[in-house]
């Protein structure tokens, strides 16, 4: 019988095993703990006798029946399922688009992969008709999908708010003619938002993804001395929907009150000159009072002054450290709040198909830019070796649609035999491209912060599912 693996890890005294094929999560004490450091061989005579003297052999014998008893119920050394039915092909039904609606920026920001928000070519908005092509695009290759989603990206996207607009009332009309339901996302650097735009967007029930990266010092550092102007907004915001909408990750928050459905998200971005980012952290629940957020580590090649190295991984995970304890706290006091990366689901995981392929960059979601062309997601747009066709004629590059249905966890360097590939899905295609060049292998440092920030997050759900049993 072929057997799983389990990873074994330790946060803030608590002693945790992941298996990994079951996505079980054990809280263990010492004995149970150096028994499964042997494997699932278990230990030899010798170790035994080694074990005997250390805990006693009354507690060895009941650990191993416990450990024997997890095994045969399939929750400890639990053998790999058969994947091949998840795997990702390429035809598969196209799930989301991201429209670049605008190739334009009214803000330089210094980090900004999209080159100042033109992707390195010249300022542009979208015109309706490639928006309008590319709505009919999606629902044509969404097969029997019930729920189409669109992602207004840029750039910042509301410098070309009426064609936002105007797509948002085609992709209605049209989902309603094909038997869909749309839902909608817009990412926005927040300084173009009013009251009448916002209320547009609470009708319509679009999400938000807002940029703030956190102290004012240290987003006026990177984002063109915005913050007071963002803040204003996102606390315009925030005392609408923070009662309500939830972020899709948290899959078992209770539904909000405002009833619409749509949530809003403080995103920001850490970088090598913040290293304390706890403190941004601290910011957006203190300051903003922002109840879901996200702070990314900055994607930059080694040659920019503020990107992230390995000699800073120690203090970066010490700040995650710091940060998971907070949340802790904060849940225990009744004032709970969801950090992106730490919200893992211990008692499911994550679905099947989401676990080989993660996003489905370029098979199931493709990115749009003002001229039509498609890529596989807006991180690779001007990468022209990436190009996959237009939206008039669809997806033509196959061969390059079929090398990123290849690329999941079983075909990734390193990912076959990494316990956290099942939660991490690989990782971005688009990082390690322009961090390895090669899409098939994964960039080392935001893996070590990827497995870091799952340790984190299984720990948090076992401290409140303890909590809840007491």
């Amino acid at each position: 019988m072929q057997h799983g693996e389990i990873h074994r890890f330790e946060v803030h005294g608590t002693k945790l095993v992941l298996d990994v094929e079951s996505g079980s999560l054990h809280l263990v004490d010492d004995v149970v703990w150096d028994l499964l450091e042997h494997g699932p061989e278990g230990p030899d005579e010798a170790g035994l006798e080694r074990l005997r003297a250390r805990h006693g052999a009354g507690a060895v014998e009941e650990a191993m029946a416990e450990i024997a008893e997890l095994r045969a119920n399939g929750l400890l050394f639990a053998p790999p399922p058969d994947w091949e039915p998840v795997m990702p092909k390429p035809g598969d039904p196209l799930r989301a688009i991201c429209l670049n609606v605008a190739h334009a920026c009214n803000l330089k920001c210094t980090y900004c992969f999209a080159a100042d928000g033109t992707y390195g070519g010249p300022a542009k908005l979208m015109p309706f008709e490639v928006a309008r092509q590319a709505v009919d695009l999606l629902i044509q290759l969404s097969g029997a999908r019930p729920v189409c989603e669109v992602d207004f990206f840029g750039g910042e996207p509301l410098l070309n708010w009426k064609v936002v607009r105007e797509t948002i009332a085609y992709a209605r009309e049209a989902g309603r003619r094909a038997g869909k339901t749309f839902t909608f996302t817009l990412t926005t650097n927040a300084t173009l938002l009013t009251p009448e735009i916002l209320d547009e967007l609470d009708r319509e029930q679009v999400s938000l993804i807002l940029s703030l990266d956190g102290r004012p010092e240290v987003h006026d550092a990177k984002r063109s001395g915005s913050s007071r102007k963002v803040e204003q907004a996102i606390r315009m915001v925030l005392d609408r929907r923070a009662p309500g909408g939830r972020p899709a990750w948290e899959y078992g928050a209770a539904q909000g009150a405002t009833g619409r459905g749509a949530y809003a998200v403080l995103r920001g971005t850490y970088t090598a000159d913040n290293l304390d980012f706890a403190e941004d952290a601290l910011y957006m629940m203190d300051a903003m009072r922002a109840p879901h957020f996200s702070l990314e580590p900055v994607v930059a090649t080694p040659d920019e002054p503020y990107a992230l190295r390995e000699e800073h991984l120690p203090r970066l995970f010490a700040e995650y450290e710091r940060l998971a304890l907070e949340l802790d706290r904060r849940r225990r006091e009744g004032r709970p709040a969801t950090f992106h990366h730490f919200a893992v689901e211990a008692e499911t995981g994550p679905c099947l198909p989401r676990r080989v392929q993660g996003c489905g960059a370029g098979v199931q979601y493709l990115a749009v830019t003002p001229e039509g062309d498609l890529y596989p997601c807006h991180q690779f747009v001007g990468r022209e070796r990436f190009r996959l066709g237009n939206v008039a004629e669809g997806v033509v590059a196959r061969e390059l649609q079929e090398r990123l249905a290849a690329c999941h966890i079983y075909t990734k360097e390193s990912c076959p035999t990494c316990w956290a590939r099942y939660y991490c899905s690989g990782g971005c295609h688009a990082n390690a491209d322009l961090l390895t060049g090669d899409i098939f292998k994964p960039e080392p440092i935001g893996c070590a912060l990827t497995k870091k920030r799952i340790e984190l997050g299984l720990w948090l759900k076992a401290q409140a599912l303890m909590d809840a049993a007491d």
